[in-house]
């Protein structure tokens, strides 16, 4: 609902500037008698500039991560802050100084490096949600293991061999302070102990009343333990 509020007062705002500098350009046209394609070259220049300076506000509560467009936003405001001067000063030279082609040409090569500028920025943006997702997919494994893990626990309340619930409550443990990496060996080994995990919880020991047997148990215990020493010396 904020959101929403907050983008509607936005939109206003933006509407309202936009009539402000509409009714400026309108009021000063009999400045540019006679010289009909300046007047239009100088309302599209302001134009441009006034809403490439909107675009990040906007981008902000479309996409609704502040964050990322903030930071995006660094890279974007730095080809839009060159573009502003840049066009402020040729907008004066197509006024006073020289021919409305070359103030044309001049500000054709300026918005081609704004766009340049814009691709940076949106490379930014994309570089910084791949991380993003990485981080999500790297603590999602981890905390699909610590939940099954914790179900292990759960059926080891019932056991009466005090070694296995041991072995259980280090496995648990040991996964509390388990830290996401974004290393690919490090995504293989986790996920080598998560099927060991499901395999431990299937165990004929938990499946079948009476059977006393923890032999299997014990070398998937054995398997895990040397996958996690290894998972644990990455960062």
């Amino acid at each position: 609902m904020r959101k929403n509020k907050y983008s509607s007062l936005l939109t206003v705002i933006f509407c309202f500037g936009l009539f402000i500098i509409a009714a400026a350009l309108f009021l000063i046209n009999g400045l540019f008698d006679g010289r009909t394609g300046t007047y239009i070259f100088t309302c599209a220049s302001v134009m441009l500039i006034y809403i490439a300076a909107f675009v990040p506000f906007i981008t902000s509560f479309i996409s609704g991560d502040t964050a990322k467009v903030v930071i995006s936003g660094m890279v974007y405001y730095k080809g839009m802050w060159l573009y502003g001067v840049i066009s402020a000063v040729d907008i004066f030279l197509a006024i006073k100084v020289v021919p409305l082609a070359v103030a044309v040409a001049i500000q054709l090569v300026v918005l081609f490096i704004f766009v340049i500028y814009i691709f940076m920025a949106k490379a930014t943006s994309d570089n910084i949600s791949n991380i993003e997702e990485n981080e999500t997919i790297q603590k999602s494994l981890i905390t699909e293991m610590r939940n099954k893990a914790y179900q292990l626990l759960l059926m080891t309340d019932s056991s009466d061999d005090s070694k296995v619930r041991d072995t259980v409550k280090r496995i648990n443990d040991d996964l509390r302070y388990l830290s996401p990496s974004s290393s690919p060996e490090a995504y293989e080994l986790e996920s080598r102990m998560s099927t060991l995990i499901d395999s431990m919880a299937s165990d004929v020991y938990f499946k079948f009343d009476g059977v006393k047997s923890t032999e299997t148990l014990e070398m998937k215990f054995g398997d895990y333990d040397f996958y996690y020493k290894q998972r644990k010396n990455i960062y």
